[in-house]
């Protein structure tokens, strides 16, 4: 245990040592969202909340590595102070001109691509807005491909292994017309001494698609069409 502890404190001083500048940043969010109507996909109500998101870090090498910690901040607009819900945010973070890469606890704001609403529904990405695993990046200038390993659940008695794979990428080869796709593994086991009857359970997606990205043809920020299948 001693040694754990030398090596834990040496590889701290290095990293402080080497770290050529601090970063931080705050992410402030609020959500309303008022679902009435058609309760088919997703059950009546309103969710409306606050979030504060925090961050410090830690770049080396023209910030080639960075490490970095914070915390998210969750608030139901409305409710008791006693509601609030916390996400830890630690991480480390690899950025090069064509390869980028996270592990720890990180926001999904890092990827490239956000995760359409059939992947990840909207009200667990407003409570849930970290990825917890790894993600892996490839870019290039005419497209990118991105890896994650999203572990939502460690197995125990009361709580079933979690985790989802997602596996998506554009290509652009002419400017405009773009090709590309969504892939999705999402793995649910069993409890510890799990009761009879209680199984494994996977699903996987998949979303090819083509489209057209119109962004420098209009006024707008951007206009992307895509169709394709589910």
């Amino acid at each position: 245990m001693k040694r754990i502890h030398i090596l834990a404190a040496m590889l701290i001083c290095f990293v402080m040592a080497s770290a050529q500048g601090v970063t931080w940043s705050v992410d402030v969010n609020t959500i309303f969202d008022n679902r009435e109507g058609d309760d088919f996909y997703s059950g009546n109500g309103t969710i409306f909340l606050t979030r504060v998101s925090p961050e410090v870090g830690l770049t080396m090498m023209n910030g080639t590595h960075k490490i970095a910690g914070g915390v998210s901040w969750i608030q139901p607009c409305g409710n008791t102070w006693n509601d609030h819900k916390t996400r830890a945010v630690v991480y480390y973070r690899y950025n090069s001109p064509e390869w980028r890469m996270s592990f720890g606890v990180f926001p999904r704001s890092q990827y490239i691509d956000a995760l359409p609403t059939f992947l990840l529904s909207d009200s667990i990405a407003y409570n849930q807005p970290n990825i917890r695993g790894l993600l892996v990046q490839y870019v290039k200038l005419q497209g990118f491909a991105e890896l994650s390993l999203d572990w939502r659940s460690q197995q125990s008695e009361t709580s079933r292994e979690a985790f989802n794979v997602n596996l998506n990428g554009q290509w652009s080869p002419r400017g405009t017309f773009l090709v590309g796709g969504y892939a999705q593994i999402n793995h649910l086991a069993k409890r510890e001494n799990a009761p009879e009857g209680e199984g494994v359970n996977d699903d996987i997606m998949i979303n090819p698609y083509i489209g057209l990205n119109l962004s420098s043809k209009t006024a707008l920020d951007s206009l992307v069409i895509k169709t394709g299948a589910l």
